[in-house]
């Protein structure tokens, strides 16, 4: 059973991430209509920048999390919480890598595709960073507040499970 000052801000940082995946899948899919409103004519087809899939991955991550907190029923709470915390910060650090990998790969491909590209990541970028810096501030705050917690049910009955009833 996890406590509500662990699940309130796990929830809302749920909801925010998904926000995040919502919008950036919206400016996926609405690109051409971005690049009109910019007053910018390129062709060739729609891409989907990794920052998406990025986005994704990060919103699996929290999803992942709040089942754990909501089912885990041990003791070690400090190392999920410190595996959960690893996982998300891997992720983000390496798609700063990989972002620049991607974007060598769509110079190649031309000017058109580069600039469509660029524009696509920074629209995202832009309109998704208020909630993501929010979701990722309540997410470290349940994550750290989940690893420093006890279980309630195994600390009223010590090391043994609540007897079956």
């Amino acid at each position: 059973m996890t406590e509500n000052n662990v699940k309130i801000p796990q929830i809302i940082a749920l909801i925010l991430q998904g926000l995040v995946l919502a919008i950036a899948v919206l400016n996926v899919l609405s690109q051409n209509s971005i690049l009109i409103g910019m007053g910018i004519q390129l062709s060739g087809p729609a891409m989907v920048p990794l920052q998406v899939y990025i986005c994704g991955i990060c919103f699996l991550i929290h999803l992942i999390f709040m089942f754990i907190t909501l089912k885990y029923e041990g003791k070690s709470r400090r190392l999920i919480a410190g595996i959960v915390a690893a996982a998300y910060c891997l992720i983000n650090i390496t798609s700063q890598w990989l972002n620049i990998v991607s974007n060598m790969m769509i110079a190649r491909q031309g000017a058109d595709r580069l600039a469509r590209y660029g524009v696509l990541t920074s629209t995202i970028s832009n309109s998704t960073a208020p909630f993501l810096v929010v979701a990722s501030a309540l997410f470290f705050i349940a994550l750290g507040r989940y690893g420093i917690s006890k279980n309630p049910e195994t600390e009223m009955y010590g090391d043994q499970y609540p007897p079956v009833m």
